[in-house]
């Protein structure tokens, strides 16, 4: 029986998010996969155009990310953490991560927003996800990872936002941007921050499209690394990493010598994840950019079954402990 999406919303509050396997969790993931690999479902209902993009102002997928997107920032201002942090997953690759004392984002963005098509989310919305952040951390300029509304917003009301350097998105207002270099350190809000430039997934160096991956240390000593579209696959620029409490590793797509449809193919999607967490080493890895409607299916837009399939093979690791969400869902992060 195939759940509808309002059932679907129900039944992951009674099955959330879980380092453990959770066979109703893993059956509702296989649902949304079939709503979110349908192109006709995605497409239809209310909606607009102007010049070439398509703007979608209601359809029933855009309803459910909305209602989750609003349950969640309630519990962004509402929660109080006392240890630990708090991680919320935000549309494809976007997270919100909340400590004692800081609330950081990471690649956030309103919802959809490709080349083609995207969905009118309120501006009141954009202004609420905005003012739940103290700073916010972008990759590149992909309008899967970088928000102008968001930015702007942010830094309209005096927020620091991080882009990596030459990135070619034009903001209103510069206010507190900065321009995040190769292994260059910041430190602000208690937080210190080191970017690091790596190559984009599918690009032939790191200067083809400007992205920055972010290591981040808090006040309380516990270290975040978010990795936006790196190719982590790719020796080059790039650092190993160990002693890493929070990892978000983009899973699936990252590189042609993991593609099946590539001559030089040296394994599938799994093996870039374990590569990934070998250069990676962490407590706790974040499975992102999941069901990036903006991309055909099996060309960017990865099921949730590809980050069940390395689920299970790390479900038994101690080592390392294994997330997947849905929009808008939350983790506490006990470390």
């Amino acid at each position: 029986m195939l759940f509808s999406l309002e059932q679907i919303a129900t039944k992951l509050a009674v099955h959330p998010p879980d380092t453990r396997f959770d066979k109703d969790r893993f059956k509702l993931f296989e649902d949304i996969d079939r709503y979110l690999t349908d192109d006709s479902m995605l497409h239809s209902g209310k909606a607009y155009s102007r010049g070439r993009r398509r703007y979608l102002v209601d359809n029933p997928v855009k309803r459910l990310y909305e209602s989750l997107l609003l349950k969640a920032l309630d519990q962004i201002e509402r929660a109080r953490i006392d240890d630990g942090l708090m991680v919320w997953q935000f549309y494809n690759m976007g997270y919100v991560v909340k400590t004692p004392t800081v609330t950081m984002g990471f690649d956030v963005i309103k919802g959809l927003r490709s080349y083609q098509w995207e969905w009118d989310v309120p501006d009141w919305i954009v202004s609420r996800l905005a003012g739940c952040l103290d700073v916010l951390f972008v990759t590149h300029q992909h309008r899967d990872h970088c928000d102008k509304d968001i930015v702007n917003q942010m830094l309209k009301t005096g927020k620091p936002v991080f882009v990596p350097e030459d990135c070619g998105v034009r903001f209103r207002k510069r206010g507190r941007l900065t321009y995040a270099g190769h292994h260059a350190g910041y430190n602000l809000l208690g937080l210190q921050v080191t970017s690091y430039r790596g190559r984009h997934i599918y690009r032939e160096s790191p200067f083809d499209m400007p992205l920055v991956a972010y290591e981040i240390i808090t006040a309380e000593g516990k270290k975040i690394f978010f990795t936006g579209d790196l190719d982590y696959t790719s020796e080059e620029t790039f650092p190993f990493k160990d002693n890493i409490d929070v990892l978000m590793l983009h899973c699936g797509g990252i590189s042609p010598l993991y593609d099946d449809q590539n001559p030089n193919d040296i394994g599938d999607d799994d093996d870039a994840f374990f590569f990934g967490l070998h250069k990676f080493k962490t407590k706790f890895v974040f499975a992102g950019h999941l069901a990036e409607l903006g991309h055909p299916v099996g060309g960017g837009r990865e099921r949730y079954m590809t980050a069940f399939d390395i689920f299970f093979q790390l479900v038994d690791k101690r080592s390392t402990r294994f997330l997947v969400m849905f929009w808008g869902e939350g983790f506490h992060v006990p470390v």
